[in-house]
């Protein structure tokens, strides 16, 4: 076992606590998926309003700059 490894596997252990961030990797490799059927079920009106063509991407529109 590597160092690095060793010292990983040390302060795992000793932890009071473990966090794990995930961002949208996580649940794609889970299976999610951004688009749809699901999608464009649930979400006929933005995609209609906003021309969104996938989750993710609605994920970043400047909202704010419509009436904020």
């Amino acid at each position: 076992m590597s160092a690095s490894i060793a010292k990983l596997k040390t302060a795992i252990e000793n932890a009071r606590a473990i966090l794990v961030g995930a961002g949208s990797g996580f649940s794609t490799a889970a299976g999610y998926t951004y688009s749809g059927k699901r999608f464009y079920e649930h979400f006929a009106d933005f995609i209609e309003k906003y021309h969104f063509g996938d989750m993710y991407s609605a994920g970043f529109y400047p909202f704010c700059g419509l009436r904020c």
